[in-house]
């Protein structure tokens, strides 16, 4: 029992030895420099005075601007495309398929109203590639195209009540095409 106390009262003087503090010296605010030479003089930083810059913002004129009437002359080109495809009729004649180095060329031609606004196109599973024209008539003579088997596979015309649509299976497949219509004539450009 002994031993038992004299361990507690040393961990005791152990612990409060070690919060006190072990010199009377005061910490000094100052630091002190060892070793420096007696030339050298080591002296507070100066504090710079800042420069402020002031803006002023420039004030805006308020502008009063009148109202202008627009009237739109209208020659007749831009009446045509401006017609509803309500009122469009056209039939297509003339098919031919032709394979170019970078993809194949269709074209046909057309007589009737331009129908390039009314003409769509796109690519559907297997080779398909469908072309649609809205308020579009076949000719007797389209259908009777012989197309080159070393390039499409088959071609199929369809009449629906609105519309007609010409679906070609290519042999190849293509993945972008752009349609363009001239005097007469549609051109579809098929490319990989």
């Amino acid at each position: 029992m002994k031993h038992i106390i004299i361990i507690i009262l040393s961990g005791v003087i152990i612990g409060c030895s070690a919060l006190s503090p072990v010199t009377n010296e005061k910490p000094s605010s100052k630091k002190e420099i060892i070793d420096q030479p007696a030339s050298v003089k080591i002296s507070k930083p100066e504090k710079k005075t800042e420069e402020k810059i002031i803006v002023k913002k420039p004030e805006i004129e308020n502008i009063e601007a009148e109202k202008a009437e627009e009237k739109i002359i209208a020659d007749e080109k831009y009446e045509n495309n401006l017609k509803s495809p309500d009122n469009t009729v056209y039939s297509i004649s003339n098919m031919n398929i032709t394979e170019k180095a970078n993809g194949i060329l269709i074209q046909l031609s057309y007589a009737g109203n331009d129908p390039k606004n009314n003409v769509t196109a796109f690519f559907s599973g297997d080779n398909f590639f469908n072309i649609t024209f809205y308020k579009g008539k076949f000719s007797p003579a389209v259908k009777k195209y012989l197309y080159n088997k070393a390039v499409v596979r088959t071609v199929k015309f369809i009449e629906f009540k609105d519309s007609v649509q010409i679906t070609v299976r290519l042999k190849n497949e293509f993945s972008s095409y752009f349609i363009s219509t001239d005097k007469n004539s549609i051109m579809i450009s098929l490319y990989n």
